[in-house]
């Protein structure tokens, strides 16, 4: 028997279906919903960013990066984007791209907690310390609480021989 309801067939029902499930880490799932949401509303970069990260979360690297690639594209000053085409950059093993997205992040967002601490991140493991101090003290003034960004000034700390 039915009951005359049918399910709304629109980009952000979609769209927030594919939160669902991404919410609870199931990533098959969410990449079908959003790839759904990208097919109804190709001009919302938000979705096209949220399958990137659903194919990254679910390994599946090389089509995260087109993604990726296609939502900066799209939109060059989209910081989310930027960013996370960085980390996929990191991810695949390519540290300058990495490093440049970041940046790029960080010229439009200077704010953005996620590139700060990724383009730091980058800077220490490549022994840039002095570098990455000032990115690092903004980081523990913009979010005291956080100790894993105490603990990179500390090794920044170490490692120039100051506090």
């Amino acid at each position: 028997q039915q009951s005359g309801f049918e399910a709304p067939d629109d980009a952000w029902t979609h769209y927030r279906i594919g939160e669902a499930y991404a919410a609870i880490n199931d990533h098959a799932r969410a990449i079908r919903w959003y790839e759904q949401a990208v097919e109804k509303g190709p001009d919302h970069l938000r979705f096209l960013d949220k399958l990137g990260v659903a194919l990254t979360q679910a390994n599946r690297l090389q089509e995260a990066s087109d993604v990726f690639d296609r939502l900066v594209s799209a939109n060059p000053t989209f910081e989310n984007g930027l960013n996370n085409r960085g980390f996929m950059h990191l991810v695949l093993g390519d540290i300058e791209a990495a490093e440049a997205d970041f940046r790029a992040t960080l010229s439009l967002s200077p704010d953005l907690e996620q590139a700060q601490a990724n383009l730091a991140s980058i800077l220490i493991n490549t022994g840039r310390t002095s570098e990455a101090r000032p990115i690092v003290e903004r980081l523990i003034e913009q979010h005291p609480s956080n100790a894993e960004y105490r603990q990179a000034m500390a090794f920044i700390a170490q490692q120039s021989g100051t506090p």
